[in-house]
């Protein structure tokens, strides 16, 4: 259950976060409270929700875990984007893509956590 959880996790991220992602315009995540960036966080928790409820069954879970997925998302992304725009990075700077790769690393671990959050909540009997 761990790893099928795992692989519609990373699906999802990858829909959200490649796929969707350039539907929204002028998220400026500088800034704290942005609506359009706050949107593309809230599709991941959206999307966490929508994979993780029909394998669990549990909705308080389910939206438990979406609430951490939106939360993380959205501080990491702030996170990456003060460190580029601190540095004067650009994409043509391997700082901008080591960043890049940090942030899609934090992204990854935060559903292996999510995974075992689930697997201990849902599967101890």
């Amino acid at each position: 259950m761990e790893l099928f959880l795992l692989s519609l996790l990373l699906v999802k991220h990858t829909v959200v976060d490649l796929a969707l992602q350039h539907y929204i315009v002028g998220q400026q995540k500088l800034k704290w409270l942005n609506p359009k960036a706050h949107w593309h966080y809230a599709q991941h928790g959206i999307g966490t929700m929508i994979v993780v409820l029909p394998v669990t069954g549990d909705f308080l879970v389910s939206a438990s875990v979406s609430l951490l997925d939106y939360l993380i998302h959205w501080h990491v992304d702030w996170a990456k984007h003060h460190w580029i725009a601190r540095h004067g990075w650009s994409s043509a700077d391997s700082g901008f893509w080591w960043a890049a790769a940090i942030d899609q690393t934090l992204h990854y671990l935060t559903y292996c956590v999510i995974v075992m959050l689930v697997a201990s909540h849902v599967f101890v009997a």
